[in-house]
């Protein structure tokens, strides 16, 4: 599968909560990093605790793919996330506010599987979206869990 494919994978398994496909397109040493976890990458294992608290905080996300580049070992794609937080997670309670968070992830790529996942985005901007007056409530309980 080429990095192109293992992105579009990833973003169905996202957009259509198949989250089977991961087993089937990560190594067995994933990592995930975004602004919310941390500067320590998490394994697969807080990994699949932060899809569900997200998933629970925001029940009708959804991701619109920008644009997709292929780099032989790596993926990029920009994306715009949106959803309405109607549901608790440990980073924060549900606020009813909706988001369209712009964003870019990059997926390196080793013997045809997803390796690491590094997300960028601004998390100030996650933060004013849902009117979270003190961002210090998403610091990284979530990579707590592992």
């Amino acid at each position: 599968m080429t990095a192109v494919e293992l992105a579009q994978r990833y973003i169905h398994a996202w957009n259509e909560r198949d989250f089977a496909a991961f087993g089937e397109i990560f190594g067995a040493d994933i990592s995930y990093l975004d602004p919310i976890v941390g500067p320590t990458p998490i394994p697969l294992p807080a990994m699949s605790d932060y899809v569900g608290q997200l998933i629970a905080a925001f029940p009708d996300l959804r991701f619109e793919v920008e644009r997709i580049r292929d780099g032989g070992d790596f993926a990029l794609f920009e994306w715009v996330m949106h959803g309405r937080n109607t549901g608790d997670s440990d980073a924060h309670p549900a606020t009813g506010r909706s988001v369209a968070l712009p964003g870019v992830d990059v997926l390196e790529i080793r013997d045809g599987r997803i390796h690491a996942i590094r997300a960028y985005f601004d998390r100030q901007a996650y933060t004013d979206a849902l009117g979270l007056t003190n961002p210090a409530t998403v610091d990284p309980p979530l990579a707590a869990t592992a």
